[in-house]
């Protein structure tokens, strides 16, 4: 049984089958469709900021998939396969322990190279500046898998206008 793509639009542009492999791959996990709407936007961003002219190769899952063990196997064979690793949910999220253990199963396994794992953290109410429990999970695993941890906190109807994106509280750890 094949995984089913979640209803996250592909905005980026699609790449022309004759033109070179993507130059950028990106694969988005995410707890609700508020939650891939925040990632959606906050990528978009990040490329446009970059100037990102070549294509970009995107795909995007809910954690429904985590409810069938194909959806899982086939999730983390694209994550493997991915540049930037995006886990977009509310901060503290009881869904985080899911998270972890499918990174820690299921992709560290398959991970071959080096790439950037992305916590898009999801603030309802009042933002809160001490470490999430998100950042707490996640930049282990990224260590562990080869990958530079980032973090950002937005807010679900946070815009970010042209020329601004949310400051990032970067974790890139060395060891």
């Amino acid at each position: 049984m094949g995984m089913a793509e979640a209803p996250f639009p592909n905005i980026y542009p699609e790449p022309d089958p004759a033109a070179p492999s993507p130059s950028l791959f990106v694969a988005t996990l995410f707890e609700d469709q508020t939650t891939a709407d925040c990632a959606q936007r906050l990528m978009c961003r990040i490329l446009e900021m970059a100037d990102q002219a070549s294509p970009v190769q995107d795909y995007a899952w809910g954690l429904q998939v985590f409810d069938q063990p194909d959806g899982m196997a086939a999730a983390a064979r694209r994550a493997a396969a991915a540049d930037v690793l995006v886990v977009a949910a509310y901060r503290d999220s009881p869904a985080l322990h899911r998270i972890v253990e499918w990174l820690q199963r299921w992709l560290s396994p398959l991970r071959e190279k080096r790439g950037a794992l992305v916590a898009v953290i999801i603030e309802q109410g009042e933002a809160g500046h001490t470490v999430s429990r998100n950042e707490e999970l996640l930049a282990p695993i990224a260590r562990e898998i080869d990958m530079d941890f980032f973090s950002t906190r937005v807010s679900p109807s946070a815009e970010f206008p042209r020329g601004t994106i949310p400051h990032p509280s970067s974790h890139d750890d060395p060891g």
